[in-house]
């Protein structure tokens, strides 16, 4: 911290779980995966040229009264299966994320809650061993609810900004394929999007 006897400002730790779980079901196969972050760190902002070829490494003073860092905490859940039914090949997914956002930055506080999922399905089987056609589709949603307001001297302030966004994706796929030999493959896609 400039001027300052030795205190420290730019201290940061983050934690992380990411774990996968995989069980037979049925004809096929059950995942489960499992991810997390926990982020805390102090922003205390760059370097000037004068700074980084004298070995120095001064927080900027103006970061250190704003208080300015940021604080994420996020996690994801993913689950599918896959396998073999009603003779199609079937392979069927849904997710989850969610964030939090705590962002403290020289002018405002950010604060964004964030939550997003989907689920995706597809169909498929083999015509004579050669042909192999697909047919799917998925639905994703996000929705982002944001607040930002004057940093005054790390303190929340006036409300500057009250922001909500949401997002809406859905989609349907197909290929077919045509492999009449190990080393030979020929694909041809079809996808289609909606958004709102």
């Amino acid at each position: 911290v400039p001027g300052d006897t030795g205190e420290l400002f730019g201290a940061s730790s983050k934690t992380r779980v990411n774990s996968i779980l995989r069980l037979p079901v049925g004809a096929g196969e059950l995942s489960l995966v499992v991810n997390g972050v926990q982020l805390e760190a102090e922003n205390p902002g760059s370097l000037n040229a004068d700074a980084i070829e004298s070995g120095e490494r001064p927080a900027n003073g103006f970061n250190v009264r704003q208080q300015t860092d940021k604080n994420v905490s996020q996690a994801q859940v993913g689950l599918r299966w896959a396998g073999r039914a009603a003779a199609l090949d079937v392979d069927a997914a849904g997710w989850y994320i969610g964030r939090q956002l705590d962002n403290r930055i020289p002018p405002s506080i950010i604060d964004l809650s964030r939550n997003a999922g989907g689920a995706r399905v597809s169909l498929g089987s083999g015509i004579g061993g050669s042909l192999m056609w697909t047919l799917g589709g998925q639905v994703q949603l996000q929705r982002d609810d944001r607040l930002n307001r004057a940093n005054d001297a790390g303190t929340p302030g006036d409300l500057t900004l009250d922001q909500k966004e949401s997002v809406t994706n859905a989609a349907g796929f197909a290929r077919l394929s045509w492999t009449p030999g190990e080393r030979f493959e020929a694909r041809a896609d079809v996808r289609t999007d909606w958004y709102t």
